[in-house]
């Protein structure tokens, strides 16, 4: 009966453990998900303040949602056109790249590209709604 009981005591704390580990994974995830959501909503924020200055529209973030490592930030824009949507998209996209990978690894890069870590390759889309008033 001894070999019994430590065979199952050994099972009880490898559920125990299997468990605690999921939570910390689980848990993990979460924070970096919403590190990554703060880090691009700072970077097209930063982005927006350039681009406002520049072309003298006004452009807000209506909402940033994130989905399977892909960012999508949705922009509402008033005055223009210039700049264009496009020129939009990109800058607020690659602001928010860096901030991303600044967050993640601690230094802004030169370039902007997607983020890789152990959970998810980090990607930013832009969408350019214009208003008229």
């Amino acid at each position: 009966m001894r070999g019994q009981a430590s065979v199952e005591t050994l099972i009880l704390i490898g559920v125990i453990v299997l468990t605690a580990t999921s939570i910390v994974y689980a848990g993990n995830l979460s924070r970096e998900v919403e590190i990554v959501k703060s880090a691009a909503s700072l970077g097209a924020e930063n982005a927006i303040i350039a681009l406002e200055a520049e072309y003298g529209v006004t452009i807000w973030i209506e909402k940033v949602s994130f989905k399977n490592g892909e960012v999508s930030i949705s922009l509402l824009v008033v005055g223009g056109p210039p700049p264009h949507d496009q020129t939009i998209e990109n800058e607020v996209r690659e602001d928010a790249l860096r901030f991303i990978h600044q967050a993640i690894a601690g230094d802004f890069p030169r370039n902007a590209y997607p983020v890789k870590t152990s959970y998810y390759t980090y990607d930013v889309v832009v969408e350019v709604e214009r208003v008229v008033r």
